[in-house]
């Protein structure tokens, strides 16, 4: 079986991206209406309005539209007449588009750093090790912008260039261990404090004899933690 061509990979990329484009402004318009609404027609509170949370719902999918443009940009000039081969490392699209996923990377890393501070209660120390993280990922991003942005090397990917290759896999590999430090901390906090609300109505059952009975969404919320995490880490992986 013979190896995809750069065109040919080029337009079988653009087919999932743009299908997973097409997901992500519907996951965004349910994301937008939980945090606008609480219950069904129920607008918030200005003091339970999380500006941050809307501003960066806000932000991912129009920097996934960028991110779509540039690859029909890009599959366009590949399969145009007088198509090259590949485009260059160096080449202004290759260098917006590359700049463009770590930001969307960066970005969610953000987010997911702040959902863990204020799961602990704005507490600094809870997000030391995390924090560090985001900031070795932001490092490694700007390294390797300026590694793509200096070098211009011609070659078919910027993962392939091996100037760029330590600081790529140093990015992503970064951003996954903050996601998982995020991830075990956040479904930890919230185990523990299920856990805590069953032993207090067990002691009021001792107590009082009257039996409580409840249908916890704690654990609901730290499988769907759990998963996303999952998910991020292993796609980031691969």
């Amino acid at each position: 079986m013979r190896d995809f061509t750069e065109k040919e990979f080029n337009i079988v990329s653009l087919f999932f991206e743009s299908a997973l484009w097409a997901v992500s402004w519907i996951t965004f318009a349910f994301a937008l209406r939980a945090l606008l609404t609480g219950q069904p027609g129920s607008p918030k509170s200005s003091r339970r309005f999380w500006r941050p949370t809307v501003i960066v719902c806000l932000l991912l999918p129009l920097i996934a539209t960028m991110d779509a443009n540039l690859s029909l940009v890009r599959t366009i000039r590949l399969v145009g007449p007088n198509a090259p081969e590949f485009i260059a490392t160096g080449s202004t699209i290759e260098l917006l588009k590359f700049a463009v996923v770590e930001c969307q990377t960066l970005l969610g890393d953000s987010m997911l750093l702040y959902r863990c501070w204020i799961v602990y209660v704005r507490s600094w120390p809870a997000i030391v090790f995390p924090g560090i993280a985001w900031l070795a990922t932001a490092g490694f991003s700007v390294f390797s912008l300026y590694m793509a942005t200096t070098t211009g090397v011609s070659t078919k990917s910027l993962i392939a260039a091996t100037g760029l290759r330590p600081f790529v896999s140093s990015f992503w590999a970064a951003s996954i261990a903050m996601n998982i430090i995020c991830t075990v901390i956040i479904a930890w906090k919230i185990r523990s404090i299920d856990h805590a609300v069953e032993r207090s109505m067990v002691n009021s059952y001792l107590q009082t004899g009257i039996a409580f009975t409840r249908r916890s969404k704690l654990r609901e919320i730290v499988r769907i933690i759990v998963e996303s995490g999952a998910i991020y880490t292993i796609i980031a992986s691969g």
